[in-house]
């Protein structure tokens, strides 16, 4: 990256007092909020490689790190290149969450898992290449916006909510009703963060006096933005699990049942091995590979 864009401040700023605390960090508490979404998406990474997952998952959950990162060199800096270090990546990473989600195919030499791909590259490209010619923000929030609006949009179709027919009638049900709350977590969560986000952007000045009366470090409460950044890293490692397990599962289902197996398995030698989810300390949903040692894929962590 051209180290002259390090120069050029940011193209939009948020509510939090610049410089308050540090001449080295713009924005505190915005930028520290990104905290608790990189150490969720690190330990994604870290169940996808333990776990032996597909390289799509890794990189989902990467591109997630690779978001908070660069949000926090955003908000420390306001700086343009830091911005699209944030912004980037955030498309490229709902973008990949829409590619798992339509490739349901097995095998990567499926015509339809080519065309997915191929459509996702040039898709991604195109974006990069449009946003930095046209660097408007609204145009990168009705991206973000149109790829979350699909992601969501997608799942309902293939689970069946809201009276649509079932499309994975492979799964069983006890799958869906684990992972489907999963995903309304996810969804929720993006949904609130969104709309504090939005109050933050609209009574900004009244929150700013708010936090003088308040004082800190209690004022940091009342950072909307930052409430953005947990809810919506809360969103998306709920909603990258869900993924994850349903087509994990559908994989080895589909895998299992096909003539030949494909290039890229989701299960160990012979399809012995299949998947769960499993909730570290009662709460954090993770993907695991278990013995198939009975008929149920989701279990619980005891």
């Amino acid at each position: 990256m051209d180290l002259a864009l390090w120069s050029i401040p940011a193209t939009i700023d948020w509510c939090e007092d610049n410089y308050k605390f540090s001449s080295l960090v713009a924005e505190v508490a915005n930028t520290f909020s990104n905290v608790f979404g990189i150490a969720l998406a690190i330990y994604g990474c870290h169940f996808s490689l333990k776990e032996k997952l597909p390289l799509r998952y890794f990189l989902c959950f990467t591109l997630f790190a690779v978001v908070g990162l660069g949000s926090m060199a955003f908000h420390a800096s306001l700086k343009y290149a830091a911005q699209l270090l944030d912004e980037i990546p955030m498309i490229l990473c709902v973008s990949q969450s829409v590619f798992i989600l339509c490739s349901t195919t097995s095998g990567r030499v499926a015509p339809r898992w080519s065309a997915l791909t191929g459509l996702i590259l040039a898709f991604d490209i195109s974006f990069v290449a449009a946003y930095l010619a046209y660097p408007n923000p609204v145009f990168h929030q009705v991206v973000f916006g149109t790829l979350m609006v699909l992601t969501a949009g997608r799942v309902v179709f293939l689970l069946g909510l809201f009276g649509l027919p079932n499309k994975t009638p492979m799964l069983s049900t006890q799958v869906k009703q684990t992972s489907t709350p999963i995903f309304w977590v996810g969804a929720s969560s993006f949904i609130l963060g969104f709309a504090i986000w939005n109050f933050d952007n609209v009574f900004c000045s009244k929150l700013a006096s708010w936090r003088q009366v308040v004082g800190f470090p209690c004022a940091f409460l009342l950072e909307g933005h930052a409430w953005w950044h947990v809810l919506s890293a809360i969103g998306t490692y709920a909603m990258l699990v869900g993924l994850t397990c349903e087509y994990s599962i559908l994989g080895w289902v589909v895998e299992s049942m096909a003539e030949e197996r494909p290039d890229l398995s989701l299960c160990l030698s012979e399809g012995e091995d299949r998947y769960a989810i499993h909730f570290h300390y009662g709460v954090l949903p993770l993907v695991c590979r278990r013995q198939l040692i009975d008929a149920s894929p989701v279990e619980k962590m005891k």
